[in-house]
């Protein structure tokens, strides 16, 4: 990566936005080459919709919102882990990428004469706190029979970046 500043003069941003510098220099993407933690994938809040729609051809099975999706007995069938972070002696930089579209797509396929089970689905979503502030919930991953879902569709455009710094 040295390489890609050493012979051109550019800055960081510019790295991170422009796919010509990076495809010139074999980079990976931006969030693959510094040492920030990311995580990706829908946002949960009550500020923005989070929907999830399985369908089987054109029958529609289950659409709703994430959080409202229960198991047959009535318990949520969002799993949360908590990623605790400590701002006393520490700046914590949080910055959000909303986007609008469709974050995640999938194909489940299931066993002849299988019939799908809201029992067996998972989200998999992680709740960054910063000093006991909830900062974002982020699904990072959907599994049916624990067995983890591909996302083969990521097509979203940016819509706004909401930048936050603790201390």
């Amino acid at each position: 990566m040295s390489e890609a500043f050493d012979n051109e003069d550019i800055e960081l941003d510019e790295l991170m936005s422009d796919e010509n510098i990076r495809l010139k220099y074999d980079l990976p993407e931006w969030w693959e080459i510094d040492n920030l933690l990311h995580v990706a994938g829908p946002l949960i809040s009550d500020d923005v919709e989070c929907l999830i729609k399985i369908s089987e051809d054109s029958k529609i099975l289950i659409e709703g919102n994430v959080l409202d999706l229960l198991n047959d007995e009535g318990r949520q069938i969002v799993e949360f882990e908590e990623n605790y972070f400590d701002a006393d002696d520490n700046e914590i930089f949080v910055g959000v990428n909303i986007e609008k579209g469709c974050s995640f797509s999938g194909i489940l396929c299931l066993k002849v004469n299988e019939e799908f089970s809201i029992n067996q689905l998972k989200i998999h979503a992680k709740e960054v706190m910063v000093s006991d502030n909830l900062v974002g919930i982020c699904i990072h991953r959907i599994t049916y029979t624990d067995e983890e879902i591909e996302n083969t569709d990521f097509s979203t455009y940016g819509v706004l970046l909401d930048v936050n710094l603790y201390s």
